[in-house]
């Protein structure tokens, strides 16, 4: 094992995929972020991975699929914008998939693959606040819009997932009750965070 430098994180800030990972599994966490060790992947997730390496690249592929889905999802001036800010004291760090950070009204786009994505779970998808309290950290304000682009999927007969090459978009939006409500829960997350590295690194060092 690499020798691991002494912190009071395993990074000096807090991003959506830490978060998400710390809620769902803190021993997957752990392992991860703590001991290095490669994170879950399934086809999903890699799929997905494929069409946001589409779209930040613009480099046509021989996939006729995935060039059509690139040609039906609505444009964005920036492609994965790094947004890295400290919004009442704790550092946090993403990356959006679509935004215009000249414009007024600040627009957020984010990409999805699946196959269940409905109105209600863009009205309640974390992601999309979090993204919401980056841009008001860093801009001052909220962002007008909020848009889910989803590309559905499903599985051909080799049980592979695969997209179907059409696009479907869910308009939402966030209010600072919304973003009050879940910064409370990104508080308690990074001082779990730090209480768990703190007791990790006494261990290995």
């Amino acid at each position: 094992m690499n020798k691991l430098k002494k912190s009071n994180s395993p990074r000096p800030y807090l991003s959506w995929s830490q978060y998400h990972i710390w809620k769902s599994n803190p021993e997957q966490y752990k392992q991860i972020y703590i001991y290095g060790k490669e994170g879950f992947h399934n086809q999903a997730m890699r799929l997905g991975k494929t069409l946001a390496q589409r779209m930040e690249t613009n480099i046509n592929t021989d996939d006729t699929t995935l060039e059509q889905v690139a040609m039906f999802l609505p444009h964005s001036p920036k492609r994965e914008y790094e947004i890295n800010t400290t919004f009442k004291k704790l550092p946090l760090y993403g990356k959006l998939d679509g935004f215009n950070p000249r414009s007024k009204k600040k627009i957020i786009r984010e990409i999805k693959t699946g196959t269940n994505w409905t109105q209600r779970k863009a009205d309640t998808l974390e992601q999309l606040t979090f993204y919401s309290i980056l841009v008001l950290s860093k801009y001052g304000k909220l962002p007008h819009k909020l848009y889910l682009d989803w590309v559905p999927t499903k599985r051909n007969e080799q049980g592979l997932l695969e997209i179907i090459g059409d696009v479907k978009t869910f308009e939402t939006n966030r209010t600072m009750s919304d973003i009050l409500l879940f910064f409370a829960k990104l508080k308690k997350a990074w001082s779990e965070i730090q209480t768990m590295t703190q007791t990790e690194y006494s261990i290995i060092n």
